[in-house]
């Protein structure tokens, strides 16, 4: 049957079947089922045991990881010893993975235009060498987390201390959009194509320090906002916005938030640097940190108003201006938000507890402790 009978009687079939059809192999003799091509292997790598990255390969791998990427093998692998073993004497070699979504959000393309200099000879050859060598090696999977890595200005604070207003000045003083983050323990989950953890991406050596901002604030008005916004960006139900609602979530909330915020400085900036160890200006209301990796400003949330000054010099932008965001009282529950910092208060031993912790005795004076003392004890 020669090609032109066969086109012609094409035009006879549905477009998807004429579609289907076309994926056989046409030749003079006739139509030939058609095969696939052979599939591409990987650039070959050198054995497991002399990759310089076997020992942090192996010590990754768990049993849980290895059989959710590997379900054919729940017989065999029942530890994470079991999970190692098997992978090192067979499972390299068999190309599996160790551990399940390791290719999500991985760019091919990306990679081995990145990496040019890696002998990629395919987007299987750059996906293997990605999940056993270049993970390690620190290597960046997609443009997004190049970016990430390379972010002049980070915005890490434990949330309502202003920090939408200095993002918003930011971005309209220079254009420019920096990390923002609140509780680095929620990174890949909010982030999960940023495959690299955030304490790598905020601490490790630059030509230049990182500028980072972080604000504090009392506890105490702190987790009252914070319960708001979090009601807010959760979508509850506006029925129960209530102030009885309110004043009972927060009272039982209370003890552990409150450890979250006075304790929120114990990352240490995941490079040693601590808050505590240089005196906080209460009058000025910031302070500057410098590291050689980072340089951090620190400062009070109720002060923030008239720091603009300082942090036009700390970001080097001389247009920077705040633009207030995310105002609680300015918001459809503004009522019961002002119902709530008028009439709630705590038990006499759960605010001195708070109050005699390093959080409070560095950032606050005494005077305002005391004032704290008064205003929030029932």
């Amino acid at each position: 049957m020669s090609r032109e009978i066969i086109h012609t009687r094409l035009r006879r079939y549905p477009v998807i079947l004429r579609r289907a059809i076309r994926k056989l192999v046409v030749t003079d003799a006739g139509i030939e089922a058609f095969k696939p091509p052979p599939p591409v292997i990987p650039d070959p790598l050198p054995p497991l045991s002399e990759l310089p990255q076997r020992d942090a390969l192996l010590a990754a791998i768990t049993q849980v990881d290895y059989l959710a990427a590997n379900p054919d093998l729940p017989g065999v692998i029942k530890s994470d010893e079991d999970a190692r073993a098997h992978f090192d004497a067979k499972g390299f070699h068999q190309n599996r993975r160790w551990k399940p979504g390791l290719l999500d959000y991985f760019d091919t393309k990306y990679y081995r235009r990145r990496y040019s200099r890696l002998p990629l000879s395919s987007a299987a050859a750059a996906e293997r060498h990605y999940a056993l060598v270049g993970i390690f090696e620190g290597r960046f999977p997609n443009l997004a987390t190049e970016h990430m890595w390379n972010a002049r200005i980070h915005l890490f604070q434990m949330g309502k201390v202003g920090s939408k207003a200095i993002e918003a000045g930011i971005a309209v003083a220079s254009g420019e959009s920096c990390i923002h983050v609140h509780w680095a323990d929620f990174w890949e989950q909010q982030r999960p194509h940023i495959r690299i953890p955030y304490s790598q991406l905020l601490a490790h050596p630059r030509k230049q320090p990182v500028l980072v901002l972080t604000g504090v604030r009392d506890p105490f008005s702190r987790l009252v906002s914070g319960w708001f916004q979090e009601f807010e960006s959760r979508k509850r139900d506006r029925s129960l916005m209530t102030w009885e609602q309110a004043k009972k979530e927060i009272s039982a909330r209370f003890h552990s938030d409150a450890l979250r915020i006075v304790n929120w400085f114990e990352h240490r900036f995941y490079c040693e640097l601590d808050v505590y160890a240089q005196p906080f200006d209460t009058t000025a209301g910031y302070v500057t940190l410098e590291h050689p990796w980072m340089l951090v400003f620190v400062y009070r949330q109720d002060a923030l108003p008239r720091l603009i000054e300082p942090l036009r010099e700390f970001l080097g932008m001389p247009n920077f201006n705040l633009e207030p965001s995310n105002i609680s009282n300015q918001k459809w529950y503004a009522d019961v938000y002002r119902q709530t910092f008028e009439q709630f208060r705590l038990p006499e031993d759960a605010v001195k507890a708070c109050l005699a912790t390093q959080y409070m005795q560095h950032f606050f004076t005494e005077a305002e402790r005391a004032d704290m003392a008064n205003r929030w004890i029932d």
